[in-house]
């Protein structure tokens, strides 16, 4: 069965112009100052932190201008999408509610075991980099088993912290939703990197060798390709429903909010360095936002195939930028 994975990253035009954002973050409901909230671009490295008065500074993307997200112990994760530099914003935070009704935290028909190995095979992947990827905190995860509908859904109060000594990066991830059933699995929420302070100089080279291996041919290279219409150029090779080359011109489109892909049907995506591996993308709405770091719409587009199956294990921070390959360079 066909194999789905959905990140909820919404993308927007934002007028920044490298200017420093201001704001505040208070509880919703109240006029309550919110400290320690972490204030980030998804997916990216980690941002600042909110003050003892809930005021934050944040400085622009290197990559260009993205949402922001902030995220705190015991709250729903903000996405702000439309603003500019020169208002100062003030963000509310709602409160997560945890509620166990009809709920059995006794025995549920699977032992904690299978679950968590089921949780993390679909989070974190299968990779090679996955055998590498440790949750720090995974007591923190509750997991619970419905034998009828034979689903394993997760929640977590406290923020998932995933150590990756593949790819040398310590990852914050503040979960909204995971459900898991036979042949897929849906999981969303928000994210950003910190370098593992625990990685020895000698690992340099392999932890540098390792994230190039995950670069090239994923979701993110490939959105980047497409981007500046460079898919040939980088190896990949996309068809259209008829089994012909896909022509840029026709399938990405420039309007007042930036670049997206305008899908017909049917995509396919083969890479040159894995060509019996396919990736299928479907559309689920006409015109899917992209973005030069390799942000998508991910409500845009169901990925399917090779690609589909890179989870955290083998994510990159949107400011990762691979040196040029030797081909690249001629």
């Amino acid at each position: 069965m066909r194999r789905l994975l959905t990140l909820f990253l919404i993308i927007f035009s934002l007028d920044v112009s490298g200017q420093t954002i201001k704001g505040q973050i208070l509880v919703y409901g109240s006029e309550e100052a919110l400290s320690n909230a972490n204030v980030y671009y998804d997916g990216g490295y980690r941002g600042v932190i909110s003050d003892s008065t809930g005021h934050f500074q944040l400085e622009p993307m290197s990559t260009g201008k993205k949402p922001i997200i902030i995220s705190a112990v015991g709250y729903h994760s903000t996405l702000i999408a439309d603003y500019t530099s020169e208002e100062f914003l003030k963000v509310y935070l709602e409160p997560k509610t945890y509620s166990l009704d009809g709920v059995v935290v006794t025995y549920d028909g699977m032992s904690r075991e299978e679950k968590e190995a089921i949780f993390k095979a679909e989070f974190l992947g299968i990779s090679e980099n996955a055998r590498e990827c440790e949750i720090l905190n995974i007591d923190d995860v509750t997991l619970v088993y419905n034998s009828r509908r034979k689903t394993i859904e997760a929640t977590a109060e406290e923020p998932i912290i995933l150590l990756n000594k593949a790819l040398g990066f310590k990852i914050t991830y503040y979960l909204e939703a995971f459900k898991y059933s036979p042949g897929n699995i849906y999981f969303s929420g928000n994210y950003f990197f910190e370098p593992d302070s625990t990685l020895e100089k000698k690992e340099l080279n392999r932890v540098e060798r390792k994230r190039k291996q995950a670069y090239f041919g994923s979701r993110m290279h490939f959105i980047r390709a497409l981007y500046e219409d460079r898919l040939t150029k980088e190896g990949f090779r996309l068809l259209n429903m008829f089994d012909r080359d896909q022509d840029f011109s026709g399938l990405v489109v420039d309007g007042e909010k930036g670049r997206s892909i305008f899908m017909k049907s049917r995509l396919v995506v083969i890479y040159k360095a894995n060509q019996g591996a396919l990736t299928f993308l479907d559309k689920n709405k006409d015109f899917t936002r992209i973005d030069k770091s390799g942000y998508h719409d991910p409500m845009g587009i169901t990925w399917s195939g090779s690609m589909a199956n890179q989870r955290m294990a083998d994510l990159l921070p949107f400011e990762y930028q691979p040196d040029a390959r030797k081909e690249d360079r001629n």
